[in-house]
């Protein structure tokens, strides 16, 4: 496996291999390739040519940035995959000294907090239901 980080400036070299990723079904290829093009920067994990995991990084390259659709491809999970791009994704915040860091959690995974805590993020409730990268 070898993680890439994308900017936004190289996604549409990646658009067939995003796209077969993020929908795989051809479902919503319009609506999926708007939410992609306007990335920030992607993070995804390869295997070969293939895509088998990603994240979505939206920021103003400063103060603040958004951190979207950790995903890892079911034939690929349970192998540290998810962790990996996560730990990636934090790591090029920082490294970008990226001041505040959030993303927003599914409910219904009740096992996404612990996962993120992790990577050093925590529960806000005060702002509501996601989390916010420790200060």
């Amino acid at each position: 496996m070898q993680l890439k980080i994308i900017p936004q400036k190289d996604i549409p070299d990646y658009k067939q291999a995003l796209l077969e990723f993020h929908d795989p079904e051809n479902k919503r290829p319009q609506e999926y390739w708007k939410s992609l093009r306007y990335s920030s920067y992607i993070v995804a994990a390869f295997e070969d040519e293939k895509i088998i995991g990603a994240s979505r990084i939206i920021t103003d390259f400063y103060m603040c940035a958004m951190i979207f659709d950790v995903l890892v491809h079911p034939d690929h999970r349970k192998q540290g995959i998810g962790g990996k791009i996560m730990e990636r994704t934090v790591e090029f915040c920082r490294e970008n000294h990226i001041k505040n860091v959030s993303l927003v959690t599914d409910p219904s995974y009740e096992w996404l907090p612990d996962f993120y805590k992790k990577f050093g993020f925590e529960i806000d409730n005060l702002k509501g239901v996601y989390m916010i990268l420790g200060r």
